[in-house]
């Protein structure tokens, strides 16, 4: 089969649609439309699989308001496509409406919407809602979501097959869009993970034996809690090390919000490469999770690092998102707290950190979990025998 793959983004760091291409093209040709690619992309896939990279139109009501219109040089060479599609599997909203229109033109595929959020409730994140510019960003924030409402729903009626990461967007999009054609594929990593023993935070940091790492991986920006962590770290003993790893719009922010406060127990590493993130995870003593719930989409959310952390056997500090509180509750690998108060998180992580031993045994709870079911070989089987019923 041919199939096609539409990715708003890079692919190089994102982790799911990389599984899915791979996963795909075993026994598919896979074409992915992507932006912003590099020359060392091809060597991330097999033969099967033919990449073509695009610029985003940078044009201001495209990039505030139509933003679908962004990739507009991606859809045109798109269109062009001569050959028989069987499947158009699309990532996130942005794109869904170029899937629509290949599809007009190949009324025999079918489009299969990977959803990894709620997009359009994302929205707020994009746009200032405090001081003088939250004038306009209030106003933007509006227009988009009844524009992109809209039009999500009219497309929805386009798809053969809606998948998404966890079950309480399946069950909201259920609700709201009143589908029933949606299956779950959660964002784990492989099964076969092995850790290189060569990269060691404590070594390149100079860290002491008896220091306790605690670890933030993955984008740094609105709504990930990283604020609240900064302020915790202020009450840390001082044997605790917190090293956040990965980059994002926030990224200077929050290095100048230490800087201003001369805290010295937090440490940058700045983006690691996909392919040796874990290597990094796993020195780490224990991991955070806390996500803020500033928008629906947020408080839904099933992280990719939870299945990460437990993946390396790392125990992890959450607070009660329904997702992470369920696989703590069935696996037993992680710790829920209260994070109102950032003193919450520093009281519990300074205890934390005198019972190495209890909390190594919730990591090794985690790795079991990770080893006998979350593992992407589990979930991508979900997906791939809906295609095998075409």
């Amino acid at each position: 089969m041919n199939i096609i793959v539409l990715l708003d983004g890079p692919i190089k760091n994102d982790g799911r649609v990389r599984r899915v291409i791979e996963s795909l093209s075993v026994n598919n040709k896979v074409y992915l439309y992507y932006i912003n690619g590099t020359k060392d992309d091809e060597k991330l896939f097999n033969s099967n699989c033919t990449l073509l990279s695009f610029s985003k139109i940078n044009n201001w009501i495209y990039k505030n308001i139509f933003f679908n219109k962004c990739f507009t040089l991606l859809e045109k060479e798109l269109l062009k496509f001569n050959q028989k599609i069987d499947i158009i599997y699309c990532n996130d909203y942005p794109l869904l409406k170029t899937a629509v229109n290949l599809k007009c033109l190949h009324p025999d595929s079918k489009i299969y919407y990977d959803s990894h959020e709620i997009y359009i409730e994302t929205i707020n994140q994009f746009f200032p809602t405090t001081g003088w510019k939250m004038v306009y960003g209030l106003i933007l924030i509006f227009i988009n979501k009844k524009i992109h409402t809209y039009f999500e729903r009219k497309y929805i009626k386009n798809i053969h097959l809606f998948i998404t990461v966890c079950d309480s967007l399946k069950n909201y999009f259920q609700k709201i869009y009143n589908i029933s054609n949606i299956i779950v594929v959660r964002n784990c990593p492989t099964s076969n993970i092995k850790i290189n023993n060569k990269i060691d935070l404590r070594k390149e940091l100079s860290f002491a034996n008896e220091d306790f790492i605690v670890l933030y991986q993955g984008v740094l920006n609105n709504g990930r809690g990283i604020e609240k962590l900064i302020e915790a770290s202020l009450s840390f003993e001082s044997h605790i090390k917190f090293v956040i790893i990965g980059e994002g719009p926030n990224f200077l922010q929050y290095k100048q919000m230490v800087q201003s406060r001369d805290i010295n127990n937090i440490y940058f590493i700045g983006k690691v490469p996909f392919d040796i993130l874990l290597d990094y995870t796993a020195t780490a003593d224990l991991g955070l999770l806390f996500i803020q719930s500033i928008n629906i989409s947020k408080r839904y959310a099933l992280p990719n690092k939870i299945f990460e952390y437990m993946s390396v056997g790392l125990p992890y500090l959450s607070n009660d998102l329904p997702e992470s509180v369920k696989i703590i509750n069935e696996c037993n690998c992680g710790i829920i707290i209260d994070d109102t108060y950032p003193i919450n998180i520093a009281i519990e992580i300074n205890k934390l950190s005198y019972k190495r031993d209890d909390i190594k045994k919730l990591g090794e709870n985690g790795r079991k979990c990770y080893e006998l079911k979350y593992n992407w070989e589990s979930e991508i089987n979900k997906l791939l025998q809906e295609i095998n019923d075409i």
